[in-house]
Parts: C-alpha cells; structure tokens; sequence
C-alpha cells in the first residue's frame, strides 16, 4: 500500500515525533517530517500534492493504537475504492475533539481541491479540519471510524505549555474569529474556494 504519514512539527518535540514514528507498526508506510516555521496548514496543503496514494496526518503530540492505520485505511478501501474519501480516527485521550481531527484521505479527495490545498488557508491552526468535516460529511465523503484509536496528547490535558503549544493557543481567538467569518458568509471550503483572509 501507498500510505504516507505527515507529521508537522516545530522541532522541539523529538520525543513525540519518535513516538508517533514508532506507533505506526507498518513497515510500510513512508513518513514525512514537515517543518512547521509557518503554522502546520500551509506546510501540509503544500506537500499534499506529492502524496501519491493515501496521506494520513500525524503530529508531534500524539500516537497510533496498534493496528489503528490497518483499520483506517481499510475502510477508506472498502467505503472508497477509488480514493475519494476521507476516514477520521479516535482520539481516545480527549471527550471533545473534531472527528477530522487526525485522518486518512484517499489521492481523488485530494484532487479535488486547487493545489490540493485540502485545508481551507484562511486558517493558522484550528477550524480547517472543522470544514474538511463538514464538507467531506455533505458529500458524503467521510467516515469515522471508532475502531482506529490514537492517542493526542494535547496541552489540554497534558499541561505541556511549550513555545508549540503557545504559538497554537495564540491562533485560537483568529481563527475562531475567522470561522464566525465564512459561516456568516455561507463558504464551505470544498463546495466552494471563497476566502475572507489573504
């Protein structure tokens, strides 16, 4: 299988990108190690479209459950054969998380979108993968599956208040702002392209 795993990263947590690498327990799968100067959304949307079979988003914070990826990708092959769909995993470790949080897309998904900018750049860090849940939901496109487990261990519950944790929680009030924005707006990046941020 073509499976590629991004783990997007600061660089100060070694440990949780060792244990992310570590908890994939697939030989092979390919990872790639994405340098987060710029916030985690326009380095992804920026790689993605070298990925050439299935993306699966990592971090430096959290880890799989054995056989979560196995699960995942099988049903992304089963309810999508031809790519053209989006599976979420569980994260186990917090009550209240957004269900596109960390998840595996097929190369048609992908495709869809101009430059293969699956998240929507009008955000820092929070909400983009709200709107891959819901537009991925309206057409259809996405499954959670509560079976492919991972743990995210997020300042929330860790207390870890590192610079990358601090950069992070800065982004919230623009990017809650933003979100209010488009949703007064009516945009849904995926049904359309429309931008309130340059």
């Amino acid at each position: 299988m073509d499976i590629t795993v991004l783990i997007p990263t600061r660089g100060e947590r070694i440990n949780g990108i060792v244990s992310c690498i570590n908890s994939i327990g697939m030989t092979d799968v390919k990872t790639k190690i994405l340098k987060n100067t710029g916030g985690w959304l326009p380095e992804v949307n920026k790689i993605l479209k070298d990925i050439t079979g299935y993306m699966i988003m990592g971090a430096d914070d959290m880890d799989f459950h054995p056989n979560a990826i196995k699960y995942a990708v099988n049903i992304l092959k089963s309810n999508y054969p031809d790519g053209d769909g989006v599976v979420g995993f569980n994260q186990v470790t917090l009550s209240n998380f957004c269900k596109a949080g960390f998840v595996v897309m097929g190369r048609k998904f992908i495709d869809w979108f101009p430059d293969s900018r699956v998240y929507c750049p009008d955000y820092k860090h929070y909400f983009a993968d709200t709107e891959l849940f819901e537009y991925a939901s309206l057409i259809k496109k996405f499954t959670y599956c509560p079976e492919a487990k991972v743990n995210h261990y997020h300042f929330s519950i860790t207390g870890n208040m590192d610079s990358t944790a601090m950069i992070s929680k800065r982004s919230y009030a623009f990017d809650s702002e933003t979100y209010a924005k488009r949703q007064e707006k009516k945009f849904l990046w995926g049904r359309d392209f429309n931008r309130v941020n340059d």
